[in-house]
């Protein structure tokens, strides 16, 4: 079991995703350009060697993302990732992790339909396994409704 290392700061995290999304940009984008070239230069598959590149740069594990209770929780199956390279970046609405696997890079984002406290998220490695669990937080007006009654 490994715990991860998760990234909690707002103006922290949102560097670390636009770094992350723009080196996995050029990352596709170089590998596009060699899938052209090896195609001889032929003009009309842009999209094909950008896609082709996309899955050979990128890796999207099988993912699940719950509600149980306060908390939100997500559970991917990252099999072969350097836990060394395992990253969490949190933000009230959204949750990223970062990795590698093998020669890929793991970059997914889980878009939440709660708002949860950056500051109460846990994420554990275990035998491929990334658990992540978030504790929602719970709107002002439901404290102040709970407290009169």
């Amino acid at each position: 079991m490994f715990e991860v290392r998760v990234f909690t700061c707002t103006n922290q995290a949102l560097h670390r995703l636009r770094a992350a999304n723009r080196a996995a940009h050029d990352e596709i984008g170089r590998r596009a350009l060699r899938l052209f070239r090896e195609r001889g230069c032929r003009c009309g598959h842009d999209l094909d060697d950008w896609l082709e590149a996309e899955s050979q740069v990128l890796y999207s594990p099988d993912s699940k993302l719950a509600e149980a209770g306060n908390e939100m929780r997500i559970t991917a199956v990252v099999p072969g990732v350097d836990p060394r390279t395992l990253e969490v970046d949190v933000l009230p609405n959204s949750i990223t992790i970062e990795g590698q696997v093998g020669q890929k890079r793991l970059l997914h984002q889980y878009a939440l339909p709660a708002v949860i406290d950056p500051d109460e998220v846990r994420a554990i490695l275990d035998h491929g396994v990334l658990e992540i669990r978030a504790r929602k937080l719970v709107p002002k007006e439901k404290i102040a409704g709970a407290a009169a009654a």
